[in-house]
């Protein structure tokens, strides 16, 4: 489904949730919020195909590099077993020309076959140093767009295969908790700066709870909760930012992902947080290193 219709439905069930409705409007606004969660869960799975895809292609080079091992050990077993019946049988006969044929054309197939996986095993590797080498170009950028605000309020680490920004709860909204501010606005422009300028990278934008939810405000849980926020920052990202909405997936977290105890309020603030991953793809590679 659409990103843009996922927003929509989100925008429409919190909308209604502040009016006061009638019971059966209530039904109908809860089903729409249950079809909401459900579309998340489905953008869940998306994201966490492509990382099991990442994962494939790590194990993929490994095994590469063991059936290489494997295969030169064996063409060296052929050679020299070449070598051997060479001295023994003396002059040629015609089985011993045979078993050369037959032996050479394996050594020959076992030869193709292992520099079709060497070639494999040479793009695999380079695709994934292309993307750490762009990873650290885009970590050196950001940490110089975003000099002299990080520290407790935002910072910015390499993770692996993406970079994690992580933003303080008073970085990004108001004092209501849920509504981005205008400082937040401009702590979030130069990722999305960067964002527009490459649109093959992708976001994950996770919000964070405490396990208090605001007063006087329609939410069911803190899933609720923070999934508002999320869509809130996805929603600033595109609307005010100009980002791609393609490139952004919002997803809440509510009280389950804490960093700190939630019995005090410096605990509950630390609580409330957003992290934003950011992915960079890896190169396209050729069909065949699927079937080396």
């Amino acid at each position: 489904m659409p990103k843009n219709n996922f927003f929509s439905a989100c925008l429409l069930l919190m909308v209604a949730f502040s009016a006061c409705v009638s019971s059966q409007k209530f039904s109908l606004e809860e089903s729409a919020r249950l079809e909401c969660q459900g579309r998340e869960a489905v953008l869940t799975e998306e994201l966490s195909a492509q990382r099991q895809e990442r994962e494939r292609l790590t194990t993929q080079v490994a095994d590469l590099s063991r059936k290489v091992g494997a295969l030169e050990k064996t063409v060296a077993d052929q050679e020299s077993e070449l070598a051997i019946k060479h001295r023994q049988m003396g002059e040629s006969s015609d089985k011993m020309n045979t078993d050369m044929a037959r032996l050479q054309s394996e050594l020959g197939d076992r030869n193709a076959r292992l520099a079709r996986m060497n070639t494999a095993l040479q793009l695999v590797t380079e695709a994934q140093e292309e993307r750490n080498k762009t990873l650290n170009q885009l970590f050196e950028n950001l940490k110089k767009q975003y000099s002299g605000k990080t520290g407790n309020d935002i910072s910015i680490v390499l993770d692996g295969d993406h970079l994690v920004l992580t933003f303080s709860d008073k970085s990004l909204f108001g004092t209501n908790g849920m509504d981005v501010s205008a400082a937040g606005k401009e702590n979030l422009r130069p990722l999305a700066t960067l964002m527009t300028e490459k649109p093959e990278l992708d976001a994950e934008i996770r919000t964070y709870t405490d396990n208090q939810v605001p007063k006087n405000k329609q939410f069911k849980d803190t899933w609720d909760w923070s999934l508002y926020r999320a869509t809130n920052l996805v929603r600033v990202m595109i609307g005010d930012l100009r980002v791609n909405g393609n490139q952004l997936t919002p997803a809440g977290g509510g009280e389950f992902y804490p960093v700190a105890g939630n019995n005090t309020p410096e605990g509950r603030i630390r609580n409330r947080r957003t992290e934003i991953l950011v992915y960079v793809p890896l190169p396209s590679l050729p069909a065949f290193i699927q079937k080396p």
